[in-house]
């Protein structure tokens, strides 16, 4: 696999993390081979890149970070993983995908996501998942959700002001609304994730 070298990538305050601005997105490795993945990782990690975005929908992904984690804990240990769980599942399926999520990375996800809280009846799942998930016996939970939806979005911020971890799909920054809650997110003290869809 051929590497690209880019410009030192900038970083964030995100709490007492210190977070690259750009992050690895995991849908690209939905396939990838252990040596590609392991390639691609370090090419990223290299260039600045110290988080890596996953979610149990992107095929191996999860397992090959794990296993990428597992060949130097010191080298990617001081690098962050965040993934998702998908508020199309039941709170007995979420569970069961917590628990491989866990068990493929090897360790805990410096991010949770609750992922596709777009309609009114994601949004309702989503808040299930959201709860019971921070009840979870993690040393050091962030929990956060995707939306779709600059409504529901705004509706989240504010049943939930503990929450300070938002995710909106770059594509989606385009429909009304988006911009200005993106904004509202930032001006709340919040923090943002912008991700490009990788289909």
């Amino acid at each position: 696999m051929q590497t690209t070298k880019i410009k030192w990538i900038k970083t964030s305050k995100v709490e007492e993390l210190e977070l690259s601005r750009l992050c690895l997105g995991g849908g690209k490795m939905t396939d990838m081979s252990y040596e590609d993945a392991h390639k691609l990782v370090i090419n990223a990690t290299t260039s600045g890149i110290n988080i890596f975005d996953a979610h149990h929908r992107y095929g191996n992904c999860e397992w090959l970070l794990g296993k990428i984690y597992e060949f130097d804990k010191n080298y990617f240990g001081k690098k962050h993983v965040m993934t998702k769980i998908s508020a199309y599942l039941t709170w007995t399926q979420a569970h069961t995908k917590i628990m491989e999520s866990l068990e493929k990375l090897g360790r805990e996800p410096t991010i949770y996501w609750v992922s596709d809280l777009d309609n009114d009846e994601l949004y309702k799942n989503g808040e299930d998942l959201y709860n019971k998930l921070r009840d979870m016996p993690f040393r050091k939970l962030r929990v956060g959700i995707t939306t779709e939806s600059a409504e529901l979005g705004r509706k989240f911020m504010l049943n939930y002001p503990e929450c300070n971890y938002f995710m909106i799909p770059l594509h989606i920054c385009q429909h009304k609304g988006m911009f200005d809650f993106a904004r509202e997110v930032k001006n709340e003290g919040k923090h943002l994730f912008i991700i490009k869809p990788f289909n």
